[in-house]
């Protein structure tokens, strides 16, 4: 869980990746596009607590999928 902004990591090295955040219902909520490395670094900014579900993806295929957990002070 985090308040403000968290660190992802993965294993593999990604170029030109997009990450998209869905909330519980599946509607997406935020999409960072043109990532590329091993880390992307995720700030909440108006997104309310809760759970949502994020997925990087890079030439239309998954390359990782995971959950998050924002929560207030």
């Amino acid at each position: 869980p985090f308040s403000t902004q968290t660190t992802l990591q993965t294993d593999i090295f990604f170029h030109n990746s997009t990450l998209t955040v869905d909330n519980i219902f599946g509607q997406t909520v935020k999409q960072i596009k043109n990532i590329s490395g091993q880390t992307v670094v995720f700030s909440r900014d108006n997104l309310a607590s809760g759970l949502y579900f994020v997925r990087l993806t890079e030439e239309n295929k998954i390359i990782a999928v995971d959950k998050l957990v924002i929560t207030d002070k």
